[in-house]
C-alpha cells in the first residue's frame, strides 16, 4: 500500500493558482496589447480629422491676439491645442514607439502603426503652413501699423508748426505773403508740379494754336492750369520761355491800325 505524498498534494492547489495568475497575466498583457492596438486605430483618425480641419489650429493661434505675437507663442500654442485633442491617445502610441519588438505586432498593427506615422508627420507639416502664415499676417499688419505711424508724424509736425507763432515776422510782410500765394504769384509746395508728356503737349497745341498772339488771359491761363493740373505761375513761366525762344512778333501788324484803311489791308494780308 502507498501512502499519498503530503508535500505535493499540498502543493498542488499553489500550482494551480500560479497557473491561473500566469495566465491571467498572459490574458492582461494581450488584452493590453489589443487596446494599444484599438488606440493606434482612434488616434490615425482623429489625426485625420484634424488635418482635415485645419481652420480649428488657426482659430486657436489667433485667439486674443490683442497685441503683437511671437512666433515662440504660437508655436506653444499649437502645441497646447495638439495635448487637447490627442489626450489619452498618445500614450499606446508612445508605448509602441518606444518599444516595438516587446508587442507580437501581426501584419494589421504594422499598417496601423505606418499610417499613424504617416498622419503624424501631415499633421506636423500643417502645424508648420498654420504657424508660419498666422506669423506672416502678423509681421504685414504691424508694418502697415507702422507705415500709418510714419505717414501720421509729418501731419502732427506741420500742424505743430502751424499753431506756432513767428514774432519775428512783421505783420506787413505776412499780409504781402498771403496776398501773393493768393493771386498765385508764390507757388506752394503742394501745388507745384512737374511738367508732364501730356501737359507740355497741350500747352504746345495751346501755343501753335494762338501762334498770332500767343498771350493768354487770366481767364485762359486759369483754365489751362486746370486741365493741365500745373498752377498759374507756371503757366505763365512756360508761355514766357516760349514766346522768348521760338515766337517773334510780327513788327508791322504790332501797331494800332492809324485808319480804315490800314484796317482792311491788314486784314486783307492775314
Amino acid at each position: 500500500m502507498t501512502f499519498p505524498n503530503r508535500i505535493s498534494y499540498r502543493l498542488r492547489p499553489r500550482e494551480k493558482s500560479q497557473q491561473a495568475a500566469a495566465r491571467d497575466a498572459t490574458f492582461a498583457a494581450l488584452r493590453r496589447e489589443t487596446q494599444d492596438c484599438d488606440a493606434l486605430l482612434q488616434l490615425t483618425h482623429k489625426l485625420m480629422a484634424m488635418i482635415a480641419q485645419p481652420a480649428k489650429l488657426l482659430a486657436a493661434l489667433v485667439v486674443d491676439c490683442v497685441e503683437r505675437t511671437s512666433k515662440q507663442t504660437f508655436w506653444l500654442r499649437a502645441v497646447a491645442f495638439q495635448h487637447a485633442e490627442l489626450r489619452g491617445l498618445c500614450d499606446a502610441w508612445c508605448r509602441l514607439v518606444q518599444a516595438p519588438e516587446r508587442f507580437a505586432l501581426r501584419p494589421t498593427d504594422v499598417m496601423l502603426l505606418k499610417a499613424a506615422l504617416y498622419y503624424w508627420r501631415l499633421w506636423q507639416y500643417v502645424c508648420v503652413l498654420c504657424v508660419e502664415a498666422v506669423t506672416s499676417v502678423e509681421e504685414t499688419a504691424t508694418q502697415q501699423q507702422q507705415q500709418q505711424q510714419l505717414r501720421q508724424e509729418p501731419k502732427q509736425w506741420t500742424s505743430l508748426l502751424q499753431k506756432r507763432e513767428a514774432p519775428s515776422i512783421s505783420p506787413t510782410f505776412e499780409d504781402r505773403c498771403s496776398d501773393a500765394l493768393s493771386q498765385g504769384m508764390i507757388l506752394s509746395g503742394a501745388k507745384r508740379s512737374r511738367i508732364t508728356k501730356r501737359s507740355n503737349e497741350f500747352l504746345v497745341a495751346w501755343f501753335l494754336a494762338h501762334k498770332d498772339n500767343p498771350y493768354p488771359s487770366p481767364d485762359e491761363r486759369t483754365e489751362i492750369a486746370e486741365k493741365t493740373g500745373l498752377a498759374e505761375q507756371q503757366v505763365r513761366n512756360w508761355f514766357a520761355n516760349m514766346r522768348k525762344r521760338h515766337w517773334k512778333p510780327n513788327r508791322t501788324n504790332a501797331k494800332k491800325p492809324r485808319c480804315l484803311l490800314d484796317y482792311v489791308l491788314r486784314q486783307t494780308e492775314a
